[in-house]
């Protein structure tokens, strides 16, 4: 096998745009590494430093020896427009001495550390070959900045990308949807469209907002916890938050809290076991049913479950805006509601019915062997207050 003396100090990241670029990993991590978004460098061996600049040299070198018509390259990590300027300089005269046929080099940047250098150290990086950088903005709007820790304001993250325009550097603008939350999404959609405007990036890229590993897991039980989970299609979701679970939340387990669910695909088909298909979106047409294939949770249900053909596992009669189903019922018997149905879904699956009849009565027998006092009819069926939609 042949050596290759490149060192990458793993988990390496780059733009999706970069990927037949030359990664040279240049720094080691982020230099802020504040946000409480972003968990791409909190691993012990991605504190932030510096690779030695031999070092760096002896890899390009390598690379030019063994490496032909390499056009692109990306400087990894987190932020190498942190470095100062005159070592960020010679690097790049290093990739045009020794990759010559090297048409654009990047990088990641934030405006914090563009503040830090003068319009001439811009001009000069772009002349001696830094053509884009890649500029978590997040957002345009101060109070989320702050929120989320990210080190810029409006004004700064604006002055930032037009001072990199004016180099001539070009500029590719993350915003995170998702990041201002409900209550303060509009804010942060506006001052977002605000910021854009102003700066006029060649691109701008709309990112999704991506929990850190278990606690995005953590806040999900939190929120659902004492909730039934329902869906179309649940089984395939219920098995990934499984998976994920024992992965990065050992701790959780989806199993415990949520022993039994409902899928309304497995319900679909015991009520009408001879359709082409069970997607939504054909069950729609082919059943006639009222609904909308929007891919939400909510709408699933409503549009799977309520039809007057067959008798109705869930008769719901409103949604919040807070993501729940409401049911006119008690919510004495949540848990053993959702287990009951489960359990009856899986008993008519295993006997391969026909569904010529109502499994209602197989419903009252999972109550009363749960000694509830609860009694099951085609029309009232799930005795729960309230659903959570995946």
């Amino acid at each position: 096998m042949r050596y290759i003396p490149v060192q990458y100090i793993d988990p390496v990241f780059r733009p999706p745009s970069e990927a037949r670029s030359l990664i040279l990993q240049v720094t080691n991590g982020c230099s802020w590494n504040k946000c409480t978004y972003c968990d791409m460098y909190t691993q012990p061996q991605k504190k932030f430093s510096v690779k030695p600049e031999e070092d760096v040299k002896r890899e390009i070198e390598w690379f030019s020896q063994n490496y032909r018509g390499i056009q692109r390259v990306f400087l990894a990590d987190g932020d190498v427009v942190a470095l100062p300027s005159r070592r960020l300089l010679n690097i790049l005269d290093m990739i045009r001495e020794y990759l010559p046929s090297v048409t654009r080099v990047a990088s990641y940047c934030s405006p914090r550390n563009v503040t830090r250098k003068t319009d001439g150290e811009l001009k000069a990086l772009f002349d001696a070959g830094l053509r884009q950088v890649y500029v978590g903005a997040e957002s345009g709007d101060d109070f989320v900045l702050k929120s989320i820790n990210k080190g810029d304001t409006h004004q700064s993250t604006v002055d930032s990308l037009n001072r990199l325009a004016d180099a001539g550097i070009k500029r590719s603008v993350m915003i995170i949807n998702g990041v201002g939350g409900i209550k303060f999404s509009e804010q942060h959609a506006l001052n977002s469209a605000l910021l854009a405007n102003k700066t006029q990036p060649e691109f701008l890229a709309a990112l999704v907002l991506n929990l850190p590993h278990g606690e995005a897991l953590q806040r999900f039980v939190g929120f659902a916890h004492g909730c039934a989970i329902a869906g179309h299609n649940t089984t395939y979701d219920y098995q990934i938050m499984v998976q994920q679970m024992r992965r990065y939340a050992p701790a959780l387990s989806m199993e415990r809290e949520w022993p039994a669910y409902l899928d309304t695909l497995k319900m679909a088909r015991l009520l009408h076991p001879r359709q082409p298909s069970y997607k939504l979106k054909d069950l729609l047409t082919q059943l006639h049913l009222e609904g909308t294939n929007s891919h939400l949770a909510n709408d699933d249900i409503l549009a799977v479950a309520l039809t007057d053909e067959q008798p109705v596992l869930i008769h719901t009669h409103n949604i919040n805006h807070n993501g729940y189903l409401y049911f006119p019922f008690v919510d004495d018997y949540t848990d053993a509601a959702i287990t009951a149905i489960s359990n009856a879904i899986s008993v008519l699956h295993k006997s391969k019915s026909d569904i010529t009849q109502a499994p209602a009565p197989i419903i009252s027998q999972e109550f009363k062997n749960r000694n509830t006092n609860v009694t099951i009819t085609p029309s009232r069926t799930l005795p729960n207050t309230r659903l959570f939609y995946t």
